[in-house]
């Protein structure tokens, strides 16, 4: 369901403002507490106290990053309405990923610094997460390769052994979308006959429906490593 600005921003207004009231009430929970262990003893105190106050830092850390990240995704797609929405859609993929929310937050922003509009950022969040899940490499590698592809319009020599040594099929993808040989894709590289167009539809046949890399974040979010490791 689309949200409108009106209640995107009134949300996240409301969210900050209890969120904020409730890290008070913790704070101040936490000094009361602080100051009755004196009498306990100080070695008690410090061991008690610091962990418990730290868990207030941490959240106040949280809503900061928050609000940088929304303000810096509104930046960028210059609406705060788009950018909520883009961001909710975000949370949910990260939910269904073996990435933690910050880093697919931060590949997004990438992305569209590449040049993705707001449009295909989910599309090529989540082919290039299911691409880098199976192959075990790091998201930002893919995605800043994929993007520079995009800036260039078209595969170039490097980019072609970037994705190579990722492990990334591509030239096989290239050449069953293309209908060529194998050993021709080096030769059109070269030549520049390989556009950004031919690379992200390679790349779409990889991680769609029969792709061999098809749904692996969700599948890789149910692992140990997907349950526990990120965050």
């Amino acid at each position: 369901m689309a949200l409108s600005a009106g209640s995107v921003v009134a949300k996240f207004v409301s969210d900050v403002s209890d969120f904020n009231k409730g890290v008070k009430e913790v704070q101040n929970s936490m000094q009361g507490f602080g100051k009755s262990m004196v009498n306990v003893g100080k070695q008690l105190s410090l061991k008690l106290t610091a962990p418990l106050m730290a868990m207030g830092t941490a959240a106040v850390m949280a809503a900061a990053d928050f609000e940088y990240t929304t303000v810096a995704f509104t930046t960028m797609v210059n609406s705060a309405e788009v950018a909520g929405e883009l961001l909710v859609d975000l949370a949910e993929l990260a939910k269904k990923s073996p990435f933690g929310l910050k880093e697919v937050e931060t590949n997004a922003k990438m992305l569209l610094a590449m040049g993705s509009s707001v449009n295909e950022v989910i599309p090529e969040m989540t082919m290039l997460g299911d691409i880098a899940s199976g192959l075990g490499v790091p998201l930002e590698r893919l995605a800043y390769n994929f993007g520079q592809v995009r800036t260039q319009g078209k595969l170039t020599g490097r980019d072609l052994r970037d994705f190579a040594m990722a492990g990334v099929p591509i030239m096989e993808a290239l050449a069953d979308n293309l209908g060529v040989a194998k050993d021709e894709i080096s030769d059109m590289v070269s030549a520049g006959k390989i556009s950004f167009d031919d690379v992200r539809s390679a790349f779409a046949e990889m991680s769609g429906e029969g792709g061999r890399f098809f749904n692996l974040m969700e599948k890789e979010s149910h692992t140990f490593k997907g349950k526990y490791l990120t965050y």
